[in-house]
This record gives structure tokens, sequence and C-alpha cells, in this order.
């Protein structure tokens, strides 16, 4: 009957405030149940009932279980209420708030905005639900740093809350603090101070203090705030009140105890991480958590907290957290290609380690409300209780290092182990260097390694500076005959499709070989001392992935006279690339110039000819036959896969970026990241995009990147030849010819890239570094 349902959620609401999930799960699961079977999988109460238990999965940090519920709680409301009625606006909050929490913040936007509309319109402008999404879009503004459009709305949440419930309401509360947190995060201190202090809000003062660098009242304040929230048991705001404390120690100088609060936030992070689909963690890490931090500012408190105390092995250390945040969920995907939910054994891995989360989760929560609210509870009830909670952290840890046991495959579908550091250092030779970079809020760092030793560096250049000067080598359009019909850079999405004048090209040109030695100077002469080998394996992070490192000039040469480059998206894929490496076997596959609607490529079918001579056994492919199916089916079987050809890059959806191919009735030769994904490339050594653009990838959160060379090395090859921008036609035909060419001398890869790079720019039309910076060797070095 519907009145059980009732009952049964409001118990379940009981056990959920008292931290006991798993009952509480049970419960919501039932009402669910009841009121699909008596109202129909399409009812209102049914959606009611997806949005509770929905809310249940999000606040223990279960997104990706949450998501769908939210998603069918929404399209019932639409369906059977209309798109504007107010219970739609709540369903909409709701998944806005779960896109917003996990950092997916294109998609949080609208449905906050839709929300909004719905409730002025269907519930009036005065209305406290009305307030509630006024104040949400306002924290998503504030969250993405657009306070002039959070302010106006914060203020407006803060009058209706005041009118209608009260100046002494918990709703009007939040609004102030809301309100004081945006002034401080727009640099208005005393305004802020002013709502805070009055407001007695623990955390908000603490954020306060911290931006004053007064570490002692911070630390005050950050410990009252850690302590509310180990009794409410929110994930994100305790991540916050570890962190905020942690930098208020590394503030006074007591680098353990900060080191002690940046583990533990750290740790919270990563027991959320494994519970998460692939596409809620594409920015969970950068995703804000309460008073204004990030999850990732843990780690990278962690990282300057060693840098600065310069303990035992702090160069290992320090690299080893950078490693835990880098390309990490493309790490994954690499681990277990093979074996996720394909068997039995991967599948009860996967459901034990949930269980174990979730029961962990709930014993603490009970643990913490018994110990700090309940009343009359007998001692003997909570010792049992610890002593549940620590036998099941063990049998976790147990359950953790037996399946590591048996296998990296296995164990990387519950864990993401970076690569250990002896291990990375034993995979490079004596003639290699690795440098990795790590662009923090507040300073770069770099690490050089070797097989022998490692250095760490703090460069003293800030996130947002790097960005700024990103853009000002990358904006301006150095291009000349492009593969496209418009000649344009597009490595930044705010670039516009105009094409140049000559004198503006040339005047461009200048401006960009002036600020590659602006770059270099920043970049890459605090640690180019210390490097010591010919090969260089450069490990960049967030925007550094949109750098021609090979055009990087010290005034008097170009990185590239002195060092093979190679690229890599972490330096625990190095693990990956050199697994995949094939013996040499001599195959090409080339498909070039195909029939498209875009301007044909008439150096590149010349190309595409004279390389496949170069190969003993070759199949060449050009025009109407150089088919996006061909290239799926006859893949497989070649060592060598040359694509000559327009390629796309898509900012905003990088899973759309492709290769533009002929099309026929079985495909539309668009070649897309998400299909090139699911290619087998067992065979390949080597996979050339001879195109535009097809470096390029978007940098998500945690230096995540989806672009078409993480595709292809996901497919199978160890090594991807690929460019940054449009490059020129024939310019391009030439040194394709030339690395081949050195590469079957006997040459490694990023050697006979080099000595082909040098070749092209000796001669004079082609001096420029837009002629030959654009390639990249993506992967392995060898």
């Amino acid at each position: 009957h519907p009145n059980t349902a009732t009952s049964l959620n409001n118990l379940a609401a009981l056990y959920d405030s008292t931290g006991r999930y798993t009952e509480a799960e049970t419960l919501y699961k039932r009402s669910l149940a009841i009121h699909e079977k008596v109202f129909g999988p399409e009812h209102p109460s049914t959606a009611t009932s997806l949005n509770n238990l929905a809310g249940l999965y999000g606040s223990t940090g279960r997104y990706s279980e949450a998501e769908p519920l939210y998603k069918r709680a929404l399209v019932i409301d639409e369906k059977a209420l209309g798109s504007e009625h107010h219970s739609t606006a709540t369903s909409l909050n709701n998944l806005a708030a779960l896109y917003r929490s996990t950092g997916r913040y294109t998609e949080a936007e609208p449905l906050f905005k839709r929300s909004l509309t719905i409730r002025e319109k269907a519930l009036g402008p005065d209305h406290p639900d009305t307030a509630q999404s006024l104040n949400n879009l306002a924290l998503f503004y504030q969250e993405t740093a657009r306070y002039v459009e959070a302010e106006p709305l914060h203020k407006r949440s803060l009058v209706i809350c005041e009118k209608a419930l009260g100046p002494d309401h918990p709703d009007t509360a939040t609004s102030l603090n809301n309100l004081a947190m945006l002034y401080l995060d727009s640099g208005r201190l005393d305004k802020g101070y002013a709502i805070l202090k009055k407001q007695n809000s623990s955390a908000g003062l603490g954020k306060y203090y911290l931006l004053r660098k007064d570490y002692v009242n911070a630390q005050r304040e950050f410990a009252r705030s850690l302590s509310h929230t180990r009794n409410t048991g929110q994930p994100h705001f305790l991540i916050a009140s570890l962190t905020g404390i942690g930098l208020s120690y590394e503030g006074t100088g007591d680098y353990a105890k900060a080191k002690e609060h940046f583990h533990e936030a750290i740790n919270l992070t990563e027991s959320q991480w494994r519970t998460l689909s692939p596409e809620a963690k594409k920015n969970f890490l950068t995703a804000q958590t309460g008073a204004g931090f990030t999850r990732m500012d843990a780690y990278e408190g962690l990282i300057r907290v060693l840098l600065k105390e310069k303990g035992y092995g702090y160069g290992k250390t320090s690299l080893a957290v950078a490693e835990s945040v880098k390309g990490r969920l493309f790490l994954e995907m690499l681990a277990t290609r093979e074996i996720r939910g394909q068997t039995k054994e991967a599948d009860d891995v996967l459901q034990k380690d949930r269980e174990y989360q979730r029961s962990l989760m709930s014993l603490k929560k009970q643990l913490e409300v018994m110990e700090t609210k309940a009343r009359g509870v007998s001692p003997g009830t909570v010792e049992n209780l610890r002593s549940s909670f620590s036998q099941k952290e063990k049998e976790y840890s147990t359950f953790i290092e037996e399946v590591k046991l048996q296998g990296g495959e296995l164990a990387s579908l519950i864990t993401a182990d970076p690569i250990g550091i002896p291990a990375l250092q034993s995979l490079l030779d004596p003639s290699t260097t690795l440098l990795e970079y790590f662009t923090g809020k507040e300073a770069t760092y770099a690490w050089l390694i070797t097989k022998n030793n490692i250095k760490a560096y703090e460069i003293p250049i800030t996130e947002k500076d790097l960005k700024e000067k990103v853009d000002t080598l990358l904006l301006p359009n150095i291009s000349n005959k492009s593969r496209r019909p418009m000649p344009v850079m597009v490595a930044v999405p705010s670039s516009a499709n105009v094409d140049t004048t000559p004198e503006e090209r040339e005047r461009n040109r200048r401006y960009f070989t002036e600020a590659g030695q602006a770059f270099y100077r920043d970049i890459l002469s605090p640690v180019e001392k210390d490097i010591k080998t010919t090969n260089l394996i450069i490990v960049p992070h967030g925007v550094l992935h949109k750098v021609p490192f090979a055009a990087l000039s010290d005034g008097k040469g170009y990185l590239v006279d002195k060092y093979s480059i190679s690229i890599l998206p972490s330096a625990s894929v190095l693990e990956y690339v050199v697994k995949k490496r094939k013996p040499f076997l001599g195959t090409i596959l080339t498909l070039a110039n195909p029939s498209t609607d875009y301007v044909p490529l008439g150096f590149a079918e010349k190309e595409g000819e004279t390389i496949s001579k170069l190969f003993t056994t070759s199949e060449v492919y050009t025009r109407n036959r150089a088919t996006e199916t061909l290239a799926k089916d006859k893949s497989t079987s070649f060592n060598v896969i040359h694509f000559a050809s327009h390629g796309q890059f898509n900012e905003r959806q990088p899973l759309q970026s492709g290769l533009i191919l002929a099309k026929d009735t079985q495909n539309d030769g668009y070649l897309q990241v998400h299909e090139i994904f699911s290619m087998n490339l067992a065979n390949a050594n080597l996979v050339t995009l001879s195109a535009c653009e097809t470096a390029l990838a978007k940098v998500q959160g945690g230096d995540d990147l989806v672009g078409l060379s993480r595709g292809f090395i996901y497919a199978g090859t160890p090594s991807l030849l690929a460019t940054l921008w449009e490059v020129d036609d024939q310019s391009t035909s030439i040194i394709m010819e030339s690395f081949y060419k050195n590469w079957l001398k006997g040459m490694t890869k990023p050697e006979a890239l080099r000595q082909a790079q040098i070749a092209l720019k000796k001669m004079p039309q082609y001096a420029h570094p837009y002629y030959w910076a654009a390639f990249e060797m993506i992967g392995d070095w060898q």
C-alpha cells in the first residue's frame, strides 16, 4: 500500500540522517518498488522515491548510481507533470547539483537556469524554493569565478529568505554565508569577514584568516570546522576542512601536521574515486568541495610541503603524489581494457569492493553519531561499533592486498596506483631523461628523472600566469596553407576562425618566436642546466599539453636542436607503451587524400605513395577508396598505419574530434575518438596522423585528456606521430618522407622526427616553427 511506502521512506530518512546507510538504502528501495508497482514506473510518486534514493547515493559519494536515478525522475516529472511544474524544477536542481559536485559545469549550468525559471513562474519570485535556485546558480557562478554574475543572485536569495523565512532561519544563514564567501573569493575580505564573524562560520572564518596569512587563527577556525564536519559525515565538506587545516599548519611551518591532514583529505578523495563512473571522474578532482577548495588542493598542498620540507627522498615522494593525479582516468582505462566487465571474476571484485566501501561509510557515520549526539547510549554499544569499524577496515585492506597479488590488471579494477618510482626509473635507459611538470595554483613544479637520479624544482609561475603565457604563444594565427579551408590556430577555444593577411601573418610569426623564447626562460631554463642526456621525455600537465616544446628557444637555438623529444600524458603511461612495443615487420597501411567535402590534399596523396615505397609490404588507398570502413577493417593487420587527411579537434566535445575520410554505405567518413577507442591495433608499432590538430586533447580535471592521440594509444599502438595545429600540406609531405627514411635507417622514432624537423627548418621557405614544430612523437621513445 502507498501508505506503507510512506512509512518505509520516513524510516529510511531517519537511518539516512544518522549514517545507517545500508538500512536506509534497503527501505528506500522497498518504498520505490511499492510506488512502481502501485502507481506505475512513470508516476510522480515514483519520481519522488527515485530522488530520495539518488539523494542517499549522492550524499555518500556514489555518484555513478545517483545519476541515472535523477535522470529517470526528471523524465517522469516532465512527462507526468509538465516541463514547467515545480517538481520538474526540483528534479532539474538535483541533477544539476550532482553535476556541479563532480565538476561537470557545462552540464550543470543549463539545468540550474531551467530550474530557476520554472520556480519563478510556478511559485513566484519571492518563494523560498526560488531563493534556493538563485543560491544554487550563484554558487555555480562563484565556483567558476563569474563573481559579477553571482553577486546579484546571492543578494536576491538573501532578501527572499529574510522576508519569507525570517532573519534567524537556517536558510537565511546559509545565504548570508554564501554571500560572505563570494566577498572572500573576489578579494573583498573585510566585507566577507563582517558577515562571517556575525554568523560564527568556522570554515568561512578559517578561509578569511588563510587569506590574511593569519595561520594561527586559521588553524583554530578550521579545527572547529573539522570537528563539526566529522560529526555530519559529509565527505566533500570534510575534505574542505582537512584541506583548510592542512594549509594552516603549512603556513606556521608545522609540516608534519600539514602532511597528516593533506593525507587524510587525499585518502577520503581516493575512497570516493573508486565509486565513480568514468564520466563522473573527468572533473572530480578539480570540482569544489567547500570554503572555495577543490579536491586537488590537498594533492598540491602535499607536493608543496614535501618540497619545502626537503626530507629524505622528497623528490621521489613528491613525484609520486603528482603521478597519483596525472592522467589517472586514462591510466585506469589502459589497465582495465581487456578485463573490466569481461569476466565473472572481475565483476565479483568490483561488487565486493563497493560493498566494503558502503559498509565502512555506514559504520563510520554511526560511530560518529553515537559518540557525539546520542544520549543514554551504553559504552558497550560504542565500543562494539568501534570494534566493528576496525575489523571491517582490516578486512578491506586484506581484500585489496589479495586482489593485488592476483595480478596488475585485476588489481587496477579497484586501485589506481601509479607506477612506482623505482619501476619508472628502471624503464629508462642511461641516455634518457624524463621531465615531468605539475601546474599548481601558486607555482609550477618540475622533476627531472633519470635511471639513477631524481631532482625536484619549484618554478615561481602560477597556473593563471601559465595559461596567459600559453594564450600569448598560441592565439596569434601563424598558419599559411592549412589543411582546412580557413587557416586558424584552434589550440585555445576562444580563437577566432578568421584568415589573416600576409603582413599580419609575418608579424604573428615574429611574435610567436619571441613568445617561445619567453616561455623557454620561464619553464625550461630553471631545469635545463641539469639535463645531461640527448633523449628527453616530457610529461606536461594541464595547459602545457598544448605547448610545442620543440619550438621553444633560448635565443641561440631551438629545443629540437638539442634533444630527441617525446611526449607522455603521464609517467605511469610509460609502463603501458613499453608493453605495447612490437617487432618491426615492415608493413604499412596508408590512407591519403580521401575524397571529402574539404579542399583536396594533392601533396598528401603524393606523400602516401612515396612513403609506402619505403616499406617491404604496403597498401595505399586514396580518394574514394580511403574510407572509414577500410581504416577500421584493415588497421588490425598492419605494423604502421599512416593517415594523410584532414583532421578536426573539437574542444567542446573532444570525443567528437576525428579524422575525415571517405564515406561509404557503412560509415559516414568521420572516424571519431569514441570509434577509435573500440579499434584493435594489436599489431601496430606506429600510427601517424599527418593531419591537422591531431595531438590536441581537451584537458579534464586531474589532467585527464580526451583526444585522438589517447584514442590510438588505448587502441594498441605504443607510438603516435601527431600535430598540434593546422600544418602546411607541402612541407608536411617533405617532413614525413624524411621521418620514415630516418626511422628505417635505425634511428629511434623521436630522433628520426628530430632530424626531419632540423632538415626542414634549414630550407629558407620552411625555417619558421610553424612548418615543423607542430609535429609531436607521443608515447614510446624507442
